[in-house]
């Protein structure tokens, strides 16, 4: 049914003002009526569970904004890591104990983090919540979170803001997805999403958790953000990169974070996924990993729009992601739990965020 649509809707019929942009490659995009585009998480999920396409309808329209062409052009990074001691400060920090901790909770206490879904509702109130405590133990004051809330589906994004005074209009952007699905009972089955991508939404909370606690003063605004419905198609960082912009934002890079904290035994080191990202952005990441991370490094292909970096590099931002190594048999299943997780191995992922971020915001 999908193939016969996919020739059929190469243009968007009319009085089809419901129907869904789709891309299931950079070339394919496709029109699709909304009870088609509800099908799609199962209908091409593949043997290890991955969902091959992105909802494009509100990234890309006729009057669409993108970013500054003239800002984004004239980017230049560092050939090298430039703050290793200031790094270094951040990274003596962090505690694999927290976001153990924090995702045992997060994972557990929602049914499931379905963009529809009454618990995946609240999920983005959760992380609100510990972002909140975070800033409090900081005594900060600079420091905002704010819900995004978008048009179409009840489940809001997050953003929390470190903007010091005095820090330029530049922004430096760490993000994962709040959001999980049960592939088989998208609806109500039991999704915990431990891997997916509890362990990227940990990752960037225990990165501001040690920013905050160790007094960071960036020279460019840090943000850290938390995508509503990723697993149905990208959803929720399709809006908040639009709105970013529309409204002009200066963004010097985003780091996307999905899927960071499985670790079969001898598997231990970073996939830096090269495309839909800058490969300016990505070269400076694999320097960050290697001065950071502690482990090795190999580059990896998605072959689609697969985590919300893709978001940004629609919108003409510099983007760039990194992951776990290994395929994960559980993913998008009630068997993506907790206890899967190598809160060691997430660790050196957030030693990569710290120091992209600080990097970034101080150069």
């Amino acid at each position: 049914l999908v193939l016969l649509l996919a020739l059929l809707c190469l243009e968007k019929p009319e009085n089809s003002n419901e129907w869904h942009l789709i891309s299931f490659a950079p070339d394919v995009l496709v029109w699709l009526p909304p009870n088609v585009v509800d099908t799609l998480p199962l209908q091409l999920a593949n043997p290890d569970g991955a969902v091959k396409f992105m909802d494009l309808t509100n990234v890309i329209d006729l009057q669409h904004v993108h970013a500054d062409a003239s800002y984004i052009n004239a980017i230049q990074y560092p050939d090298d890591v430039q703050f290793p001691d200031e790094v270094a400060k951040f990274i003596n920090l962090i505690d694999p104990s927290v976001p153990d901790a924090v995702l045992k909770e997060y994972s557990t206490v929602h049914h499931t983090r379905y963009f529809r879904h009454a618990d995946g509702v609240a999920a983005p109130l959760f992380l609100a919540d510990l972002a909140n405590k975070y800033i409090a133990a900081s005594g900060r004051n600079d420091v905002s979170v704010q819900l995004f809330k978008h048009s179409s589906f009840p489940q809001n994004s997050l953003i929390v803001k470190l903007e010091p005074p005095g820090a330029s209009e530049e922004t430096v952007i760490v993000g994962a997805h709040l959001d999980s699905i049960n592939v088989r009972d998208r609806e109500n089955g039991r999704s915990p999403g431990a891997d997916d991508d509890g362990t990227g939404t940990v990752t960037v909370m225990e990165t501001l958790r040690v920013l905050l606690e160790g007094g960071f003063q960036p020279k460019k605004r840090v943000h850290f953000h938390f995508y509503a419905a990723e697993e149905v198609g990208l959803y929720g960082s399709a809006d908040v990169a639009k709105d970013y912009a529309v409204r002009n934002e200066h963004v010097f890079g985003m780091l996307q974070l999905d899927m960071n904290g499985f670790s079969p035994q001898n598997r231990d080191y970073f996939l830096v996924i090269t495309d839909y990202v800058s490969s300016p952005l990505t070269q400076f990441l694999r320097k960050v990993v290697a001065a950071y991370g502690d482990l090795d490094q190999k580059d990896g292909r998605y072959g689609y729009a697969a985590s919300d970096h893709a978001s940004w590099t629609a919108n003409n931002f510099p983007a760039c992601h990194t992951k776990e190594t290994s395929s994960y048999p559980p993913i998008h299943t009630d068997r993506d739990v907790h206890d899967n997780i190598d809160f060691e191995y997430l660790s050196k992922f957030v030693q990569v965020a710290v120091g992209f971020a600080v990097e970034l915001a101080s150069y």
